[in-house]
């Protein structure tokens, strides 16, 4: 009897391991394939040709389906890769720190792998940081940058900085409440789209993957990292075409707490300013998550960009 119901338990057991959710069960909308850099695995999807690569990285807290609509689009005339960060997505999560600088590290031994030419770096929020970041360390690899409501042209102080960290630790995002999951999701968007829900369930699923407590890790280590390891210092040295696109209507640029009197605006003027060869554009009804919210008119603008000589 004791060897019969050790034998159901072990069955329950399995059938409930089998059963677990874990990130490589993310449904994306194009074939998956991983590449494997210093033991860390990195998922990526490649779609499209050309002789124009864009190569698009990700946000805080994203991955890369948030570049569907981009991807969908600027595959007819250019080769589009995007990348989910170490940490996120369907990517390693076994790194022991996060930082822009290995993040920069990653991308530039991806496109070396991948003997990548005609590179232009696409990143979104803190995925623009690190892009920035990138530019900086590894100008001679690319052709142009564009920037979508990037991180790090807004500055903090160390007071403000330890206030975003306080809000931000690995625990409180392990514990947030499905309910102010969406929240933080809807304050991403102008008008939260239907076809944005996805990301919502997405998060919430996470929860009940082994390696949520690694990917929460990643959160709280990039906050850390955007806030240490600051770009506008250095944004003179980004002589590359650059393109800066944010929505009219952001809601996390600039921090509304922190910096009440600070508009877009400013921040906007303040990157053009400091990137001598760049330029600035607005999408009306649109808020953080630019380029899915307002992905046709983003996408247009792109292309207009890099069909400039």
């Amino acid at each position: 009897m004791k060897r019969f119901i050790g034998i159901v338990l072990i069955l329950l057991w399995t059938t409930a391991a089998s059963a677990q959710f874990n990130f490589d069960a993310l449904e994306y909308p194009f074939e998956v394939k991983k590449i494997k850099i210093d033991q860390t695995e990195i998922a990526y999807v490649e779609e499209g040709k050309g002789k124009n690569t864009l190569l698009f990285v990700h946000g805080l807290g994203s991955y890369l389906p948030a570049w569907k609509k981009n991807i969908s689009t600027l595959k007819e005339d250019y080769h589009c890769i995007a990348i989910d960060l170490p940490g996120y997505g369907k990517s390693d999560k076994n790194l022991e720190q996060f930082t822009l600088a290995q993040y920069a590290k990653y991308i530039n031994q991806f496109i070396k792998l991948k003997k990548l030419k005609r590179v232009h770096l696409v990143g979104h929020s803190m995925g623009g940081q690190i892009a920035m970041t990138y530019a900086i360390k590894y100008p001679k690899t690319l052709k142009r940058l564009i920037l979508l409501a990037p991180a790090g042209l807004e500055k903090f102080t160390e007071k403000e900085g330890a206030t975003l960290t306080a809000y931000t630790q690995a625990k409180l995002v392990a514990n947030t409440p499905d309910e102010q999951i969406k929240k933080n999701y809807e304050r991403n968007f102008y008008d939260f789209p239907e076809d944005a829900q996805f990301m919502v369930d997405d998060r919430i699923r996470m929860k009940e993957a082994p390696a949520f407590p690694l990917f929460c890790k990643a959160f709280e280590q990039g906050v850390v990292a955007m806030l240490a390891e600051p770009v506008w210092q250095d944004l003179s040295k980004i002589t590359m075409p650059t393109l800066i696109i944010f929505g009219k209507q952001d809601a996390l640029i600039p921090n509304k707490y922190l910096h009440p009197t600070l508009t877009l605006e400013d921040v906007a003027a303040s990157g053009k300013e400091a990137i001598s060869n760049s330029e600035v554009h607005y999408v009306d009804k649109a808020g953080h998550m630019v380029q899915f919210e307002g992905a046709e008119e983003v996408n247009k603008i792109i292309q207009q960009f890099l069909k400039k000589k």
